[in-house]
């Protein structure tokens, strides 16, 4: 099940150029999943997606027309700050409270997780219908 769902993930992912964590790291803590295992394999996986990306578009450019070559230069800034930025927030990670938030409850981080409760209970609306 996991897979499928990182599956879908990467295919959004790669439409929209947005990083799959953003997306499976709140689905999986959705589920139950402790922060402190599904940070890390979220990290890993967005690592492993980006590497996947970025040489399936550089391919792309090299076989199709059309400039969509990555931009190096600032996938390699991104990157950086991408990496100090992960390890701080590996640092800090254990020392935050598993049951509490480090920010506001209207703070926009939070939009996946409602927007994940509303659709859980429209579909657990839509099954007590059915019975």
């Amino acid at each position: 099940m996991i897979t499928v769902l990182a599956l879908a993930v990467g295919v959004v992912g790669g439409i929209y150029g947005i990083g799959g964590g953003s997306l499976l790291g709140p689905i999986l803590v959705g589920r139950g999943h402790p922060v402190v295992q599904v940070a890390p394999a979220v990290l890993t996986s967005t690592f492993v997606i980006s590497v996947v990306g970025a040489a399936t578009f550089t391919v792309l450019g090299l076989t199709t027309t059309g400039d969509i070559v990555p931009d190096w230069q600032l996938g390699l800034l991104c990157g950086l700050g991408g990496l100090i930025g992960g390890y701080l927030g590996a640092r800090l990670q254990p020392r935050l409270p598993e049951t509490r938030t480090a920010c506001p409850p209207r703070c926009p981080c939070h939009l996946p997780r409602a927007a994940l409760h509303r659709a859980g209970s429209r579909q657990l609306g839509a099954q007590s219908h059915h019975r």
